[in-house]
């Protein structure tokens, strides 16, 4: 069984970690993002509103960093062992007809990697 709040606890951490490296508020991510301050804050503590892959993809192209960064080390499921990649592909599969032919091929590099990985 995969637990989706690794992944959460993961992204919103490398979240305040690069924003804070970018020497970004959080004002100017919302801005970036266009949406409340405090909205933006309730992505960036509890995850609120990170359902989107779409909404990961705004965040790194902010960032200045690659999808890659954000997800550092959350595909884990929880008995400890390598989380097979379909756990996550299954989650963006409809979202995913609304990314770019680059973010795509970001996404699969960085999945094939993860598999690769993992043999």
């Amino acid at each position: 069984m995969y637990n989706t709040n690794n992944l959460i606890t993961t992204i919103t951490g490398n979240m305040k970690k690069y924003r804070g490296k970018a020497g970004m508020t959080q004002c100017k991510m919302a801005d970036g993002l266009a949406m409340h301050e405090h909205t933006y804050q309730q992505m960036e503590s509890n995850g609120k509103g990170l359902e989107s892959i779409v909404r990961l993809f705004e965040i790194t192209n902010i960032l200045q960093i690659s999808i890659y960064d954000l997800l550092d080390g959350s595909i884990k499921p929880d008995d400890g062992s390598d989380a097979p990649c379909e756990v996550i592909v299954s989650h963006i599969k409809e979202e995913s007809k609304s990314l770019s032919p680059k973010e795509c091929s970001e996404l699969s590099i960085y999945f094939a990697q993860r598999v690769h990985d993992t043999l």
